[in-house]
């Protein structure tokens, strides 16, 4: 049995070097391929994913919700006018023709490609885009812990093909593009956990938050600032910088959150359901949900589409979750003991995804930014990626500190073949062309959603300059606030100049 461990460990020398060790200086060229060929991989696999833009995108939300707003919005583009009214009011819940009076709207600045790109292709990009910098927020991780390709391989397909952002995408929730900036927030609330808490922290992460809400991502955006709360009270030495980011995150994105004080009374807030108990969602992570259906949950809940509770990730991942994102952490077993407080705005968020619990928080606290969250099981995927970075960084501790890394490795590699052919099921189920077949086809004509804005709606229209007037007195605040501390730091520090003349006076 040794003989043949030897012989093991000899021949899989080079592979386990490279994919085990991480490089703690610059990357190597053969890094830096590997990350790129993930890139492109990831790239490959959602423009596969959504067909490329080809459709068909003609049930569902994408049908009755995000395909007639692009139509929309490409009208105003192409006619240079404002977004304000829209001709016809069934894309915006049938409530207002109002369109920047509903939260989860895309008004992103790439908005204007809109001019050249048909909405297909104008889909595509944009997938593409915020998947791209989620990208690098989860390479600025890799290089802040020293990620081995093994280790940052596991962070990459959990990350970017967990059902979940799977699911969402493919029914038609575009909006929720705001999930790919989460490797971003998750690096900074690391940051936070170090002590690295500055004004320009606070500027970093309301920008990160704003931009989110741009995307339409209103529900991520309402989840991340749950999540400071929570960091708040779990780092209470922090408070104050935390408290701040998230007012000032308000105060930033009065633009996109006033406009929609006009309906405040008018919105549809009934609740429909969160995970009713902890085994589900056990069950959604390790457990392939068909598309199209709606029930139920262990018969406890409202019906509800199951592609709003499915994580799913496959038995393996799930225990790979579970021992290196939460046992180990927990019990001060591995490299990830100082950020285990973090654990705890984790633990938070799970305990809001369950059914009985945010339902009756609703009630305690009938606040808009609580109350426009229908089912609660959706913000789950922030802890997730919490504890998916805890994960890969506890496993990339264990791996350097194995006596035998190359058998580690060989064991790691063939877990991954079947978490990856688990994570390649529920793809190929959830793909955007055989999913279409799940639910009824809605047909409509682009044309029919077209600008006729009504510059008479004065109340809307003066929310919307208010809003506006906040967001920017609010990014002068900031970067006043940011230019301060700068200078402060500066005139804290020595002068080169003034050093030499120091040191001259001595020697005289």
């Amino acid at each position: 049995m040794n003989t043949a461990l030897h012989w093991f460990e000899r021949t899989l020398k080079p592979a386990a070097d490279f994919l085990v060790f991480p490089s703690r200086e610059r990357p190597g060229i053969a890094d830096r391929l590997w990350i790129g060929l993930l890139f492109l991989g990831g790239i490959w696999l959602w423009g596969s994913f959504i067909n490329w833009g080809r459709g068909p995108i003609t049930f569902h939300d994408w049908a009755e919700i995000n395909v007639p707003r692009l139509a929309f919005l490409r009208d105003a583009i192409v006619n240079d006018q404002l977004p304000l009214h829209i001709s016809d009011p069934y894309p915006l819940g049938n409530i207002t023709d109002r369109f920047m009076a509903i939260p989860d709207v895309i008004l992103s600045p790439h908005i204007l490609l809109l001019r050249f790109l048909e909405i297909g292709p104008f889909i595509v990009f944009h997938i593409g885009l915020l998947y791209s910098i989620g990208f690098l927020g989860l390479v600025w991780i890799r290089r802040k812990f020293h990620l081995s390709i093994l280790s940052f391989t596991v962070l990459f397909l959990l990350y970017f093909f967990n059902g979940h952002i799977l699911a969402h995408i493919s029914v038609g929730h575009l909006t929720w593009g705001g999930y790919f900036l989460f490797s971003w927030l998750v690096y900074w609330v690391i940051e936070l956990s170090e002590g690295k808490v500055s004004w320009a922290w606070t500027f970093k992460v309301c920008l990160l938050l704003f931009f989110m809400l741009l995307q339409g991502s209103y529900h991520q955006f309402v989840w991340c600032l749950i999540l400071l709360g929570f960091l708040a009270v779990c780092l209470p030495k922090y408070f104050i910088p935390v408290v701040r980011t998230a007012a000032l995150s308000l105060l930033l994105s009065m633009i996109r959150l006033l406009p929609p004080y006009i309906l405040l009374k008018q919105f549809n807030n009934d609740f429909l359901a969160g995970y009713p108990d902890i085994l589900s969602i056990l069950n959604a992570l390790v457990a392939i949900q068909p598309p199209g259906i709606r029930e139920a949950l262990n018969g406890l809940t409202k019906a509800v589409g199951l592609w709003e509770v499915t994580l799913y990730v496959g038995s393996i991942a799930a225990l790979f979750l579970l021992v290196f994102g939460v046992y180990r952490p927990f019990t001060g077993a591995g490299s990830t003991v100082r950020y285990r407080a973090l654990l705890f705005p984790a633990a938070g968020l799970v305990f809001l995804s369950l059914d009985k619990v945010y339902s009756q928080l609703r009630v305690i606290l009938p606040i808009p930014l609580l109350s426009g969250e229908h089912v609660s099981a959706r913000m789950i995927s922030l802890a997730f990626v919490l504890i998916l970075c805890f994960a890969v960084i506890e496993f990339q501790g264990w791996l350097n500190s194995t006596s035998r890394p190359r058998i580690a490795v060989l064991a790691a590699l063939m877990l991954m073949g079947f978490g990856i052919h688990d994570l390649w099921q529920n793809f190929a189920v959830w793909a955007l062309p055989g999913v279409s077949a799940a639910f009824p086809l809605r047909e409509f004509s682009l044309a029919q959603y077209q600008v006729v804005n009504r510059l008479s709606d004065i109340p809307y229209i003066n929310l919307i300059v208010r809003g506006f007037a906040l967001s920017i007195l609010s990014l002068v605040f900031m970067g006043g606030m940011l230019w301060w501390e700068k200078r402060k730091v500066a005139m804290s520090s020595p002068r080169p100049d003034r050093v030499i003349s120091d040191q001259s006076s001595d020697l005289r």
